[in-house]
């Protein structure tokens, strides 16, 4: 078998002929836009609901505060998610990560809503 034919689990690793000199950890554009979009979308959805809960605890004299601390700790969440795509800490195989927060974060949102303006 020629070394053009030879399979590809038969490799040496670290032969500096076969690997890659730079490796791409970062990610691309679009994939940077999507997640800086999805968190803004997701922060904008938690201060809403935070806005929200806090005028609806002020009109009806009661108090919401674990959703608003619960509302807060999403928050943080979604500022340290934001940093760590700012700073490029997130290697690509985690991405699914972050828009799996977001997707549960946002319908936490919603149930949140929901349970403020029927109560």
């Amino acid at each position: 078998m020629s070394k053009e034919q030879e399979p590809i689990w038969n490799s040496k690793a670290g032969d500096p002929e076969q690997d890659p000199l730079y490796y791409d950890k970062t990610n691309s554009p679009r994939v940077r836009i999507a997640l800086l979009v999805t968190l803004g979308f997701m922060m904008l959805n938690v201060v809403i609901t935070l806005i929200l809960a806090i005028v609806r605890s002020a009109t009806n004299n009661s108090l919401y505060v674990l959703l608003i601390v619960s509302l807060l700790c999403n928050l943080q969440v979604v500022f340290v998610l934001w940093y760590f795509v700012r700073k490029e800490y997130l290697p690509k195989v985690t991405l699914w990560a972050v828009f799996a927060v977001a997707i549960i974060i946002v319908i936490q949102c919603i149930f949140t809503d929901i349970l403020v303006f029927t109560f």
